[in-house]
């Protein structure tokens, strides 16, 4: 089987970007690698602002081009997930009860409120971000949060027996992880950033889609796009904040 094959279908699986899909690759160990396509528009479209408006405000502007593109490219799905999850899974409610609130395409005020601090956090982060030159960060963080989705759905079982999680969960070889966790140390290494960045990434990609799967007992596939747009917040927080000295050389 071409490896391409599998590259093929997690962009098409996490992206709008029209390329065909054949049936029977598994597109999970992929999921990073087509994280690297997202950052690496993200960080360019930022890079192109930054230069045409330069100062604070071009910084500004870059971030939220960088929240813009990513929204665009992936057809805001992963928004979609983290406020119907949010929604589901605050308030004392039944299993079943948190399971019928994901399936409903309404949001709520939890919803609204984890999606607008979300969106801030990773614009206002981004602008940083392009202010510092920290543009390696910009593609870790697209990573950061496909690696945290693969290892999920290759790790922990579904929470319900039919939808997109139940589709994609499965235990999976040691070669799958390897894969998997190749961009990671292919953007640690050419992008170079910080490595607290790195560190928190690694642990909020672990951490995260574990405590919310424990309110509904497994993943549905809106703990696992909550999973990736709080990954990505965390790590371009941290690279946002952390001094230019701690930068990997």
């Amino acid at each position: 089987m071409s490896p391409l094959r599998g590259l093929r279908a997690a962009i098409a699986w996490l992206t709008v970007i029209p390329v065909p899909a054949e049936p029977g690759a598994d597109p999970v160990p992929w999921f990073p690698w087509a994280g690297i396509v997202l950052g690496s528009a993200g960080a360019l479209a930022a890079a192109g602002v930054g230069a045409a408006v330069p100062g604070d405000l071009g910084a500004l502007l870059a971030g939220v081009v960088v929240v813009a593109s990513w929204a665009a490219l992936t057809g805001m799905m992963h928004l979609d997930g983290l406020a119907d999850a949010f929604d589901a899974l605050t308030g004392t409610r039944s299993r079943e009860e948190r399971l019928r609130i994901m399936r409903d395409s309404r949001i709520g005020s939890f919803g609204a409120g984890a999606l607008t601090l979300a969106l801030l956090t990773c614009a206002a982060s981004s602008g940083v971000l392009v202010s510092t030159g920290r543009l390696g960060v910009l593609v870790l963080a697209p990573v950061m949060g496909r690696w945290s989705a693969a290892v999920a759905l290759s790790t922990l079982q579904a929470a319900r027996p039919d939808g997109l999680a139940a589709r994609l969960v499965s235990a999976r070889p040691a070669g799958a992880h390897l894969l998997a966790a190749l961009p990671l140390a292919l953007v640690g290494g050419l992008a170079r950033p910080g490595l607290p960045s790195v560190a928190a990434g690694v642990v909020a990609a672990l951490a995260i889609p574990r405590l919310l799967s424990r309110r509904v007992g497994g993943l549905t596939g809106d703990i696992v796009g909550a999973s990736i747009v709080l990954v990505e917040a965390v790590v371009l927080f941290i690279g946002a904040i952390v001094p230019a000295s701690w930068l990997l050389p």
